[in-house]
């Protein structure tokens, strides 16, 4: 994965756009339950781009909140299924589409005049969603609450005034209420409510002008 963010600082006002996207497709196991029962097996690859724009306001150097918009899209492919054990020729795309409401807080401090640390807390409400899938043409699923809550720390050391280097670590949970089952060709369907979970770290380089 891949992030970019550029951000311009007033005296009393801060605004920024922030990107991430892959370079490779992330792959998994997948395991889907029914009344606690595993119903559904598969290999999953799974593809997200996120592009934010947010406005923030500079409080305190290690409080800092923000308002903003993202845009999401997220690619599952499923191949490889097992379905209450009977193994299914189908292949799987689902696409998510989302526009979230941003809150977030960021903050940055000093451990020496090199030396700095920071921080990013976000949370996001879905205000628009369109799911489609492949193998269940024309559905549409009824409920699509959700939220995600992302926390990213790091450590950045300032070689030159305007050229840094630093560590990030982040995680997230993203959660979806899932949909009312619909009836499609004589078939009950619906997206299941589910949770994802993610931790990783990453290289950074901050450059100032």
């Amino acid at each position: 994965m891949v992030g970019v963010e550029g951000l311009k600082r007033w005296e009393y006002l801060f605004c920024g756009i922030k990107s991430v996207f892959p370079v490779f497709l992330e792959g998994d196991q997948e395991e889907v339950t029914r009344y606690g029962r595993s119903f559904q097996k598969d290999n999953l690859e799974l593809r997200w781009i996120r592009i934010d724009g947010f406005l923030g306001y500079p409080l305190r150097y290690w409080v800092n909140p923000y308002l903003g918009i993202r845009w999401s899209e997220v690619r599952q492919e499923r191949t490889g299924l097992v379905v209450a054990g009977i193994p299914v020729d189908l292949r799987s795309v689902e696409e998510v589409i989302s526009w979230n409401l941003l809150l977030g807080v960021r903050g940055v401090g000093d451990f020496t005049p090199r030396l700095k640390w920071n921080y990013w807390l976000e949370y996001f409400l879905p205000l628009n969603v369109d799911v489609t899938n492949s193998a269940v043409p024309g559905f549409k699923a009824s409920d699509k609450n959700g939220y995600t809550l992302e926390l990213k720390g790091g450590i950045d050391y300032l070689c030159k005034d305007s050229l840094g280097f630093g560590l990030l670590v982040y995680g997230g949970w993203m959660h979806w209420n899932g949909s009312d089952w619909k009836s499609i060709d004589h078939v009950l369907v619906k997206w299941p409510e589910n949770d994802t979970f993610y931790l990783g770290g990453g290289l950074k380089i901050t450059y100032k002008f």
